[in-house]
């Protein structure tokens, strides 16, 4: 390529990044960062830490690439410390985990796009000026109303549950389910197929965890970790879980594991030897299988919708010796011996 259609394409390229900048954030940039805290009354030891907590680089003094959104976002950072609610530390922490899920959000909405890289730039601006014009004030209104669902059921949450211990609550239902097999299958399968297949059972998965009042709360490759204040829906979820896996086209298997026991709920995630013991239990089990443990089991004890069956398994790396049993529909009864779980003395492995 010659320098001047080297030259025609660094224009193009600076050409569309000034666009989309004008598209997403409502005005190109005009202020420099010491322009903005000096503006908002924050130190700039205070902005450069909300700023690193957001995930961005930081900028250097004098360069003018911020907006009059980066002004509105740090006047409200000073509005919430100015609250006995928030200090600079907890915005921080706030900042920190917001951020992690907005990436993933806005990496997601980009994908769906289906954006050509090497499009012309007229083609692009096209679409890019539908996505502006509906699709981002469409989103934002999404965006906040979904918050303000989620966070009623958190808060409601608190407010029914019992604590029960230091930094712990009542008992819930934690559940992991992911695909037997997974690793080794990407070896032969193609990366794109591997990835429809996760993304249907994770959106199968979601759907059955919020149908039954629980929460999804991450997904992690292709397992879902959830949990539940009912032990019976978590019994549901992981079986219908494996069963859902079993009808997916050119699926793998799947296995479960659910404990039952107090958490630490800490940054939306949860902690602790309950969430461990799921997470074993599902690692012992096998493909098509759903394991709980002992609390879970005498919960389900007399509910007629499961039947348990006592395995032994070995001590499990970080929770020790394990009382589990294997989890099946009642209407399993005919072909429960089809099912390979080994004899009630088995010894399985808790590790993989």
């Amino acid at each position: 390529m010659t320098d001047a259609g080297k030259s025609g394409d660094t224009d193009e390229s600076a050409y569309l990044l000034d666009a989309i900048e004008q598209m997403v954030l409502d005005a190109g940039p005009r202020y420099a960062p010491e322009q903005v805290w000096t503006r908002t009354g924050v130190t700039e030891k205070d902005a450069r830490q909300l700023w690193l907590a957001m995930g961005f680089p930081q900028i250097p003094a004098g360069e003018p690439v911020l907006t009059g959104r980066d002004i509105d976002a740090l006047e409200c950072a000073k509005e919430l410390l100015a609250t006995e609610t928030f200090d600079m530390a907890r915005i921080v922490r706030q900042t920190r985990v917001m951020s992690q899920a907005m990436a993933t959000i806005a990496a997601s909405q980009v994908e769906s796009l289906d954006l050509h890289p090497h499009a012309r730039v007229t083609d692009q601006l096209t679409d890019l000026g539908q996505l502006g014009e509906v699709a981002l004030p469409a989103l934002d209104r999404i965006l906040s109303y979904m918050f303000r669902r989620h966070l009623l059921v958190a808060l409601e949450r608190v407010a029914l549950v019992r604590p029960d211990g230091e930094g712990l609550q009542a008992p819930i239902a934690v559940g992991f389910a992911d695909l037997a097999g997974f690793t080794s299958a990407t070896a032969q399968a193609g990366e794109e197929a591997l990835t429809d297949l996760v993304d249907v059972f994770s959106a199968v998965g979601a759907d059955l965890v919020a149908e039954r009042g629980g929460r999804v709360v991450k997904l992690i490759g292709d397992e879902i970790l959830f949990t539940t204040d009912d032990p019976a829906a978590a019994a549901d979820v992981v079986l219908g879980l494996v069963e859902a896996a079993d009808g997916l086209e050119g699926g793998l298997p799947a296995h479960a594991g659910v404990a039952f026991g107090p958490v630490l709920r800490r940054r939306g995630d949860v902690f602790g030897t309950t969430v461990n013991l799921a997470s074993r239990l599902t690692d012992a089990a096998h493909p098509g299988t759903v394991l709980v443990d002992e609390g879970l089991g005498a919960v389900l004890g007399d509910d007629g919708r499961f039947l348990l069956r006592r395995v032994h398994l070995r001590p499990m790396k970080g929770v020790g010796a394990v009382r589990a049993f294997v989890l099946r529909r009642s209407p399993d009864l005919v072909a429960e011996d089809t099912v390979d779980t080994g004899p009630a003395d088995e010894q399985r492995s808790g590790q993989k």
